[in-house]
């Protein structure tokens, strides 16, 4: 992945915390509404309806008072929705994981920086996609993307969901935050109503109510 590409991917990202906190959450924009990020371990206290502000990694004068709009413990996402104005920065088109495939994943460090690591999809297994980062699997809630910059879906869970080695990490797809999450990638004024109406029906059960 080339510089100009990476730091436009980096615009993406969001924290619940200034430069001066010690943990910095991860989560990255999904559209110019929503910012997505993991719902177990530090976020688990969170329900929905709850109001947070969130800040860009690049620049913190960029912020967002958001509500928690979904989340789902099965799937260890959340779902960000911001209450005024647009985000500016978010990915334009979605891939598709498969063992084998290479990605970019990044998150960010404890000084609050962004962190890439590169890896390669190893397997799907349940359902989700198993990942390994050069024996590095990263945090929870970093996006992971193909060498154009497309979106192939985020890390999951400070434990794994099932028996796997521990350098390496489970991924939900780009498909799976879409729809459990009831969101779409890009502007959302573009979302027909038909797109909605098949969206809400995929894995609702799974959804807290």
């Amino acid at each position: 992945m080339d510089q100009p590409t990476s730091e436009e991917l980096e615009k993406m990202l969001y924290t619940t915390s200034k430069t001066e906190n010690e943990m910095h959450n991860c989560g990255f924009a999904i559209n110019d509404k929503h910012i997505i990020s993991f719902r177990n371990g530090r976020h688990s206290h969170l329900k929905r309806g709850d109001m947070l502000q969130l800040y860009n990694l690049s620049d913190v004068d960029v912020n967002f008072k958001v509500k928690v709009a979904n989340n789902s413990t099965v799937y260890d996402v959340m779902v960000f929705e911001v209450t005024e104005g647009d985000i500016p920065h978010f990915p334009k088109e979605r891939g598709f994981p498969y063992p084998g495939k290479e990605y970019y994943q990044v998150g960010i460090d404890h000084q609050r920086k962004p962190l890439w690591r590169k890896g390669v999809i190893t397997e799907k297994k349940d359902g989700y996609y198993v990942g390994q980062s050069n024996g590095a699997t990263g945090n929870a809630g970093e996006p992971l993307f193909d060498t154009t910059g497309q979106l192939l879906g985020m890390t999951i869970g400070e434990q794994n969901p099932h028996d796997v080695a521990d350098h390496f990490r489970y991924i939900v797809s780009t498909d799976m935050i879409l729809g459990a999450g009831d969101v779409v990638i890009g502007k959302t004024k573009h979302v027909t109503e038909c797109e909605e109406c098949l969206r809400r029906k995929r894995f609702s059960s799974e959804w807290e109510e």
